[in-house]
């Protein structure tokens, strides 16, 4: 992953390689939302 955001800052991605960043994006942006409702879950349960 450090590669990919190495070479996504100086702008040398493959197209390959762009496809693989978005997936880890995409990924990182659904476990923030899984995690997100966790913590709801739990709060609602302790109260």
């Amino acid at each position: 992953m450090s590669l990919l955001a190495a070479k996504a800052r100086s702008g040398e991605l493959t197209q390959q390689e762009r496809d693989e960043a978005e997936s880890y994006e995409r990924i990182s942006s659904l476990l923030g939302i899984l995690q997100s409702r966790a913590r709801i879950a739990m709060t609602r349960t302790s109260s």
